[in-house]
């Protein structure tokens, strides 16, 4: 995917995806499609990796530590 960013967008762009499906997500997860991406913003919010740590989401894990600060502040400041 990263081949398609132009490379002057590259560090302002954030690529995150799931190893199946969706149906097969939901499934292995136990849980709503609507209810894992609460749980995966949460993580972001509270800085964890709780359920970016799941198989089906690590691979994403050095994405989110990219994204860090920068897009926490802007996504959950309130």
């Amino acid at each position: 995917m990263q081949e398609y960013i132009p490379e002057e967008l590259k560090e302002r762009v954030f690529v995150l995806e799931v190893r199946s499906n969706p149906e097969k997500t939901s499934a292995e997860i136990k849980s709503r499609l609507e209810s894992i991406g609460r749980q995966l913003a949460e993580d972001c919010k509270n800085g964890t990796l709780e359920l970016w740590n799941h198989n089906l989401f690590k691979h994403n894990i050095e994405e989110i530590k990219r994204m860090g600060d920068t897009v926490r502040a802007i996504l959950f400041s309130s």
